[in-house]
């Protein structure tokens, strides 16, 4: 069972973001995950499904943890929940409250976003809102 929490918690374009809890089977496991609520063309959608796919597993790259229908119709995909939000909004709050990450800080982050846009060009895939 999926349990949505609330409002969205971010929107754009082709997509509105959902807090859920994730109820897998009679396990009881239960698993905090992003909604992303997909609008669009059937092939604009399937293609954004396809991208996560092939990309697969990697620890810097949000995971698809499934794909699930709401009760509007609407496609949803469940990915990997970031607590603290998107890097954005982490790297916003730093500058709102006039602190400096350590450059040992800025670099590990560097070198996270580097190896996540390599497996991007590894699999064909072009970011278009880096």
């Amino acid at each position: 069972t999926l349990e949505v929490e609330g409002g969205p918690i971010a929107a754009g374009a082709f997509k509105s973001v959902f807090r859920a809890e994730w109820r897998r089977g009679g396990s009881g496991f239960t698993t905090t995950v992003a909604l992303l609520k997909l609008r669009g063309a059937l092939g604009e959608i399937a293609r954004e499904i396809e991208v996560f796919v092939k990309l697969g597993r990697h620890p810097h790259l949000a995971t698809l943890m499934g794909v699930t229908t709401h009760p509007d119709g609407s496609t949803c995909m469940l990915v990997e929940f970031a607590p603290r939000g998107s890097l954005h909004e982490v790297l916003c709050q730093q500058v709102e409250s006039n602190s400096v990450p350590s450059e040992a800080v800025r670099i590990t982050v560097a070198l996270q976003i580097c190896e996540a846009m390599t497996q991007l060009v590894e699999h064909g895939v072009v970011h278009r809102d880096l």
